[in-house]
């Protein structure tokens, strides 16, 4: 393994642990503003495409809206990531008893 391998190895664990704890403390915000953009961007299309002008942009406001749900399970997936790097190798294993 070369110096510089190391080196990244040695960053990367020292700003995993600031990075996930940003994270972790912004999540429910984070659930909160892409849940609710989500929620409201799908009612108010149909209600602008049902009541609105005839030249809305409904394909792609609807679109957008439901972007925000994989941009949520991006967002929770970086998560997972960051707090179980280093932990691998330190999961037990317990046999279940007979």
């Amino acid at each position: 393994m070369s110096a510089r391998t190391k080196l990244a190895k040695f960053g990367f664990a020292h700003i995993r642990l600031p990075l996930f704890l940003l994270l972790a403390i912004l999540e429910p915000v984070v659930n909160l503003m892409l849940g609710s953009l989500a929620l409201l961007g799908v009612l108010l299309a149909l209600f602008r495409r049902l009541v609105g002008p005839p030249h809305f942009p409904f394909l792609l406001m609807l679109g957008i809206s439901l972007g925000f749900g994989p941009a949520l399970t991006c967002y929770h997936a970086l998560l997972r990531s960051l707090s179980s790097y280093g932990c691998r190798s330190k999961l037990i294993h317990i046999a279940p008893s007979a």
